[in-house]
C-alpha cells in the first residue's frame, strides 16, 4: 500500500472536515502508527476511510490519528478531558451545526474490528461471514442511541452493498451500550432521538481495510448506504422546523447584552430551559453545566441565541437561555443574535419556534414540557378562550412527542405544577435530574397532601426503589389502614403519621435488606392487615356462636343458618341467613323468631364489627 505509506510519514493529527450534508463521520481509533516510536497503528486504515467518504460524499467527519489508543482512547468519555478541544468540542459544534441547518444528525463512529474477535458470541449466525457489526445501545436493558429501523435500513443497505452487517450481540463489546462509549455520547447530554441517532460500525480488516482498492469500495459501500438513509422518507412523527411551518424571515446580527430583558416573567416566558429547581446539589451541576459552556464559547464560535425584538427595541430570548447566561458569566458586550420581530409574529408562532430551537439538541424534561403547556394555556385563557385538555393534546401532543391522550396533557402539567407550588422540592429535583420514572412521578403528584406525598416519596419510593406498581399497591394498603377502625387508632389516617410509626419503621429497614424490596414492604403491611383481620375475624366469629348456640342449644352447621359482617366490616351491619326445610319449616320459624328476640346481642355484634374491642386494643 504505497499511498499509506507515504501518509505515514506525515505527522498524525485531529483532522476536521467541514460537511454539506446530515451525517457525521467520527473516527476515534484512525491511529496509523509511528515507526520512530515503535508503536502500531490502532484500527488500521479506519482515518482514511473517514476521510474518503467526507472528501467524496460532503460528510462532516472528525478524524483522530494523532493519539494512540494505549495513550488517550478516544472512544472512553472520561478519558477526553485533556483533548476536549481539540475533539469532543468540535464533535459537538458540527452536531449543532447540522441540526440547524437540517434539523437532524446521524453520527456514524467507524471502527476496525479485529476478524478472529467477530464471533458467535459477538454476532449470530456464520461469523465468517460477516463483514461489519452494528451496535445501537443494544443490550440488557436496551439503551437505544438510534431508532431500530434506521439501523434496519443501514444493515440493510450495506449487506446489498457487499458489507454483510449484523447487530452485536447483547452483552457483547461492539454494541456501543456502555455509559462511557462514545456512541453514548449525545444521549448523556440530552439530545432527543429524534435530533441525534448515533450507531457504531465496526468493520472487519480482510477485504475491507487491508489494500488501497478495498478501502475505496468500503467507502463506496458506506456512502451509498449513509445517503440512502438521509435521502430517504422522513421519520414519522419528524416535524418540520417552526421557522419553515410559518415561513418567517430573521436576521443575524449583533445586539448589546444588556438589551436582552430576562427580569419579569414577561420577559422569560418563552424560556423553558430556565433554572427551575433550586436545591444546591441541582443548582451546582447547572452552575457547571454554564461553566463547561462558557469555556467552549472561549474557544470556538458557538450558535447564535434567537431572540425576539420587541416594540420598545429591548429583547426577550426564545432560545438560548444557556448561553446567555454563560455569556453573561464572560462579560461580553456584544452578542450574535437571531432575531424575530415581535410585529411579524402571534404568540403562537414565537411558542413553536421556542419549541423547535429548544427540542434540536436535547428533549424538554416532562417539567419544561409541563412549563410549556401552561404557557400555551395561559396565553388562550387570555383570549378568552378556555382550551380543554384534549384540545391541548389534539394540537401540541404531537410536537412535544407526548402523543394526543388528554390524560398525558394532564399529567405533564401536573408534574409542573408540583414545581410551581415548590412544596415537593426533592421529589420535582429529582425529576430534573432523571432519578424518577416518569409514571412514578405523574403517581406521587395524585396524592394531595404534599405531606404525605413527600413521606411516601423520602421515606418509601428513593430508599426502597419502588416501582409504579409498587407505589400503587402500597397506597392501597395504606388506605385500607387508614379506613379501618382498629389500624387507624394506632397509625393514623394519613401516610405521615403511618411511616413514623415503629412498626413500620421495622417493615421498612426488613424490607431494605433485601434485593426485592417493593414485593417485601408489601408481604410486610399484608402481615399487619391480615394479623389484625385474623383476631377481628376470630372475634366476630366466637360471638355469633355462642349467639346462635343460646336459640339452637348445640352447634349450628353454617349452611343452616349464619351471621355474616359488612365486607372488611367496613359498615354497622350484618347479613342474618337461615335455610328452611319443608320438613323442618315451622321448627326452624320458631328459631328465627327466638333469635330476633335477642335484639341486644345482635346489637352488640353489630357494634362489634365497627369499634376496637379490648382485645384488639391489646393486640395494636
Amino acid at each position: 500500500m504505497e499511498k499509506n505509506k507515504q501518509e505515514k510519514e506525515e505527522p498524525g493529527k485531529i483532522e476536521l472536515i467541514q460537511g454539506q450534508n446530515r451525517v457525521l463521520i467520527i473516527a476515534p481509533h484512525g491511529f496509523r502508527g509511528d515507526e520512530s516510536r515503535k508503536l502500531k497503528a490502532d484500527d488500521e486504515n479506519t482515518g482514511i476511510v473517514a476521510r474518503k467518504l467526507a472528501e467524496r460524499f460532503g460528510f462532516y467527519a472528525v478524524i483522530n490519528e494523532k493519539y494512540k489508543r494505549t495513550e488517550i482512547d478516544f472512544n472512553r468519555i472520561d478519558q477526553l478531558e485533556n483533548v476536549k478541544d481539540e475533539f469532543l468540542v468540535p464533535i459537538i459544534s458540527y452536531t449543532d451545526t447540522i441540526i440547524k441547518d437540517y434539523g437532524k444528525a446521524l453520527v456514524v463512529w467507524i471502527h476496525g474490528i479485529k476478524d478472529t474477535h467477530i464471533t458467535n458470541e459477538v454476532v449470530a449466525g456464520n461469523p465468517n461471514k460477516i463483514h461489519a457489526v452494528i451496535g445501537m445501545g443494544q443490550g440488557n436493558p436496551d439503551r437505544p442511541t438510534a431508532l431500530k429501523k434506521t439501523v434496519i435500513n443501514l444493515i440493510r443497505s450495506l449487506t446489498s452493498n457487499g458489507i454483510t452487517s449484523a447487530l452485536a450481540k447483547r452483552g457483547s463489546d461492539y454494541c456501543g451500550w456502555h455509559e462511557n462509549i462514545m456512541n453514548r455520547l449525545f444521549i448523556k447530554k440530552k439530545y432527543a432521538l429524534s435530533s441525534v441517532q448515533s450507531i457504531q460500525v465496526e468493520i472487519r480488516k480482510e477485504g475491507f481495510r487491508d489494500t488501497n482498492q478495498n478501502i475505496e469500495n468500503t467507502a463506496d459501500i458506506l456512502s451509498k448506504a449513509l445517503s440512502n438513509l438521509i435521502q430517504g422518507k422522513k421519520e414519522e412523527g419528524e416535524t418540520m422546523q417552526a421557522k419553515e411551518k410559518v415561513e418567517l424571515k430573521s436576521i443575524t446580527s449583533e445586539v448589546d447584552i444588556d438589551t436582552i430583558k430576562v427580569d419579569t416573567k414577561e420577559d422569560r416566558k418563552y424560556i423553558f430551559r430556565e433554572n427551575l429547581a433550586g436545591d444546591n446539589e441541582y443548582q451546582r451541576m447547572l452552575e457547571t453545566e454554564i461553566d463547561e459552556l462558557a469555556q467552549s464559547i472561549e474557544t470556538m464560535l458557538i450558535h447564535p441565541l434567537v431572540l425576539l425584538q420587541k416594540e420598545d427595541g429591548t429583547y426577550i430570548i426564545l432560545c438560548g437561555y444557556r448561553r446567555y447566561q454563560a455569556l453573561r458569566k464572560l462579560e461580553r458586550v456584544k452578542v450574535r443574535a437571531e432575531i424575530y420581530k415581535e410585529k411579524d409574529l402571534t404568540e403562537e408562532q414565537c411558542m413553536e419556534i421556542s419549541l423547535a430551537e429548544n427540542t434540536k439538541r436535547r428533549n424538554l424534561n416532562p417539567i419544561e414540557i409541563g412549563k410549556y403547556l401552561s404557557s400555551i394555556r395561559d396565553q388562550l385563557q387570555a383570549k378568552g378562550k378556555r382550551p380543554s385538555y384534549n384540545e391541548l393534546a389534539s394540537q401540541y401532543g404531537k410536537k412535544l412527542g407526548i402523543g394526543e391522550s388528554h390524560m398525558s396533557v394532564k399529567q405533564y402539567l401536573m408534574l409542573y405544577e408540583l414545581w410551581r407550588d415548590d412544596k415537593s422540592r426533592e421529589l420535582v429535583n429529582d425529576i430534573f435530574k432523571d432519578k424518577v420514572q416518569f409514571g412514578l412521578a405523574v403517581a406521587l403528584s395524585f396524592i394531595e397532601d404534599p405531606n404525605d406525598r413527600n413521606a411516601l416519596y423520602e421515606n418509601l419510593v428513593k430508599p426502597l426503589a419502588l416501582t409504579r406498581p409498587d407505589l400503587i399497591e402500597i397506597k392501597k394498603l395504606l388506605d385500607k389502614i387508614a379506613k379501618d377502625e382498629f389500624l387507624s387508632k394506632k397509625y393514623g389516617i394519613n401516610y405521615t403519621s403511618m411511616l413514623e410509626s415503629e412498626e413500620f419503621k421495622t417493615a421498612i429497614e426488613t424490607a431494605s435488606s433485601v434485593e426485592n424490596k417493593g414485593s417485601e414492604f408489601i408481604r410486610q403491611l399484608n402481615l399487619l392487615l391480615n394479623d389484625i383481620s385474623a383476631h377481628k375475624n376470630k372475634g366476630f366469629s366466637d360471638r355469633v356462636e355462642k349467639l346462635l348456640y343460646s336459640v339452637f342449644e348445640k352447634k349450628i352447621d353454617p349452611e343452616d343458618c349464619s351471621i355474616t359482617p359488612s365486607p372488611g366490616m367496613e359498615k354497622p351491619e350484618v347479613t342474618i341467613q337461615f335455610k328452611i326445610k319443608k320438613e323442618e319449616m315451622e321448627e326452624t320459624i320458631d328459631r328465627i323468631k327466638k333469635l330476633l328476640e335477642k335484639e341486644q346481642d345482635i346489637a352488640e355484634i353489630i357494634d362489634y364489627t365497627v369499634t376496637t374491642p379490648k382485645e384488639i386494643e391489646d393486640l395494636i
